[in-house]
């Protein structure tokens, strides 16, 4: 594998990245900078037992080693012409790659993939050949060529041997990198020295001797926070008479999940582990420091590989500014430099290219689906969306399964909302709705009411059909088209205060097909009371429509009743005092009226903190749900429940809706 594209090679694509791969039997040799012929090395004449297989060594290497080192204590510069000869081959396929028959098939495999196939021991032994990782080390390879990129940000399942290649291709390159540093950071303090540990310093311990190169003793074969590829100091009678050896002079350690943890750093490779699942820093940030640790002014001197599995990223702003860095990773969206907004190129791959190989390592995916969506209809059956969603997550079919949002009781359908948040985040925003204020025209209160567009407004809009409706400041003369609610926040002092939020539901109309029984509208802030207030009432007079507020936030009612727009205020059916707007029944009826709505028209909500709530929602607590109690209220409106049948009902929560169980 080569970046620079050569003659006869041919070309991959692989997750829009190019990728070349010499002719079959030939190899690039990066100390010569020319193609040379190798062959193809086969296990059998008989396709259907020709696989992968470690080249086997010399005949009784360890006893010809043996004797390779007893003699080398008289005479330091002695070799074993055929055990020198295998290790040279060693060398040059760990460098240049390696070609085999697989099933009747030459197959080209990297210099990093063949120490890992070859040398890498894991905890089951040596690794085995997939396809999947044979792709992985393709597009690895392609990253470390390309002088633009500055690595790869890769989201995996769980079990597909991620920390395993990952701490095979660190160590690679830092055994043979003079003063070098390779650098290692996971979700945590202690996760990173278990990631040092159990992976780099033990798959250290296994290379054969002609892959290790001079190492500090001192420490003992398992240093515990470094590993230090320089001479072991000896004094006195340990010192005479010993070759003096070359060291490398360069080391791999871990740090903390801190943001700066290595700032002023010049990294040859960075491994970032779990970085999805960051809890107590940020990652947005830690990424920019990072950034400056491989580049020396604009040109890119080191390399970094974040890796991360999918299954349970419970940290909302992580999983967003992840997300945040997969679209900017995007290698066909560049700069002017030809580079990514975060210097990476993205890889991932669906849950059936790695989930089940056959004999040849090559994946079996129609297996793999039946039996993943097995899993998947038992747990929609019994009405399981939580673990549906989980296991989407966990076994992730597309990009939006990656970023599937999680909750962990939902009252409404999880699983639709989610996939629409996952449609939603490959919009930008200015292709949803507008965002701006409500203004009087002129500057001159109780006038008519504009929408002027602002980058730090309020509302959120996602039609302009009223800017040139007829507006009425006395009542609410579009009623039968629209229907608003509003959440009040409440003015007393709080650790957490609330916003007031607000919405507008356009009704079925004959006359305007366009966004039929949708929500068109989204307020969430918390400004000055009086600011608050007035933007309810341009509101209302905008869509010419009344809004129905909770009963105990008495502040906006009282603001409305007391400057004359009494009348924008939805009194429901059978109500006598204009005191008395929604109450607790109302609110269960209304999140029954969300649970229908989620269930048929989730897929038309286009506010994804909307959706987010609604994912999260839970009637007995709602007073963390901003948005979602606002809507319920906009759908009450809409429906118009009677406050005779508010004040009567007694029934459990559970007879009005179904919950979706865990």
């Amino acid at each position: 594998m080569y970046y620079r594209k050569s003659k006869n090679d041919t070309k991959m694509i692989i997750q829009d990245v190019v990728c070349h791969v010499p002719p079959p039997g030939f190899v690039f040799d990066y100390i010569t900078g020319q193609m040379l012929e190798t062959g193809i090395y086969s296990i059998s004449d008989d396709p259907a037992f020709q696989k992968w297989q470690i080249p086997p060594e010399p005949d009784e290497y360890d006893e010809k080693r043996s004797e390779e080192e007893e003699k080398q204590e008289s005479d330091p510069d002695y070799t074993d012409p055929e055990l020198e000869a295998y290790r040279s081959k060693e060398w040059f396929r760990r460098i240049n790659g390696f070609w085999f028959m697989n099933n009747g098939k030459p197959v080209y495999i990297t210099g990093n993939h063949y120490y890992y196939l070859a040398h890498w021991k894991i905890d089951i032994g040596p690794p085995s050949f997939w396809y999947s990782d044979l792709q992985f080390f393709y597009f690895w390879a392609s990253c470390v060529e390309d002088p633009r990129c500055g690595g790869l940000l890769g989201f995996d399942r769980r079990r597909a041997g991620k920390s395993w290649k990952s701490s095979s291709i660190l160590t690679e390159y830092l055994t043979r990198s003079k003063r070098s540093l390779g650098g290692i950071q996971s979700k945590s303090g202690s996760d990173a020295k278990d990631f040092f540990q159990l992976f780099v310093v033990e798959g250290f311990k296994q290379l054969p001797h002609f892959f290790k190169p001079e190492y500090d003793r001192s420490q003992g074969d398992t240093p515990k926070a470094e590993l230090r590829f320089f001479a072991t100091t000896e004094k006195g009678k340990q010192a005479r008479g010993k070759k003096k050896v070359s060291a490398l002079n360069s080391r791999i350690n871990f740090k903390d999940a801190s943001e700066r943890a290595y700032d002023g750093k010049k990294l040859k490779i960075g491994v970032l582990d779990e970085f999805g699942k960051l809890e107590d820093a940020d990652l947005e940030e830690r990424h920019r420091v990072l950034k400056f640790c491989i580049q020396d002014g604009p040109k890119i001197v080191g390399k970094l590989l974040y890796i991360t599995t999918v299954e349970d990223i419970k940290n909302s702003d992580c999983l967003r500014k992840a997300q945040k860095m997969f679209k900017e990773s995007d290698p066909l969206k560049r700069n002017a430099n030809g580079q990514t907004e975060t210097l990476l190129y993205r890889f991932r791959l669906p849950f059936y290219e790695s989930y089940m190989m056959d004999d040849y390592g090559m994946p079996l995916k129609e297996e793999a689906k039946q039996k993943v969506q097995a899993v998947l209809d038992e747990l929609t059956a019994k009405g399981d969306y939580v673990s549906v969603a989980s296991e989407r997550r966990k076994n992730p079919w597309n990009d939006d399964d990656i970023f599937r949002s999680s909750a962990s009781a939902p009252i409404f359908d999880v699983i639709k909302i989610s996939e629409q948040i996952s449609y939603l985040s490959w919009k930008e925003p200015k292709d949803l709705y507008r965002r701006g204020n409500f203004a009087w025209e002129g500057g001159v209160k109780n006038s008519r009411v504009k929408f002027v567009d602002m980058h730090n407004g309020r509302f959120l809009l996602r039609t302009n059909e009223m800017e040139n409706a007829r507006q009425n400041l006395q009542r609410p003369i579009n009623k039968h088209r629209f229907a608003a609610g509003v959440d009040p926040f409440e003015h007393k002092a709080s650790f957490e205060p609330s916003n007031g939020a607000n919405h507008v539901l356009k009704k079925y109309d004959p006359h305007s097909p366009a966004m039929q029984n949708e929500f068109i509208l989204e307020y969430c802030a918390r400004p000055q009371p009086n600011v608050f207030f007035q933007d309810m009432v341009k509101m209302c007079v905008y869509f010419g429509v009344p809004i129905l507020c909770e009963a105990n936030r008495i502040g906006l009612i009282n603001y409305f009743i007391d400057n004359g727009y009494d009348e924008f205020l939805t009194w429901l059916p059978g109500q006598k005092n204009p005191g008395i707007f929604a109450g607790e029944k109302s609110k269960q009826h209304g999140a029954e009226r969300m649970d229908n709505y989620v269930t048929e028209m989730c897929h038309t909500i286009m506010f994804p903190n909307l959706l987010d709530e609604l994912s999260k929602f839970d009637l007995s607590d709602s007073t963390k749900y901003d948005r979602a109690m606002s809507a319920i209220w906009t759908l009450v409106a809409a429906g118009e429940i009677s406050a005779e049948e508010d004040t009567k009902r007694t029934d459990d929560i559970k007879d009005f809706f179904k919950t979706h169980r865990i």
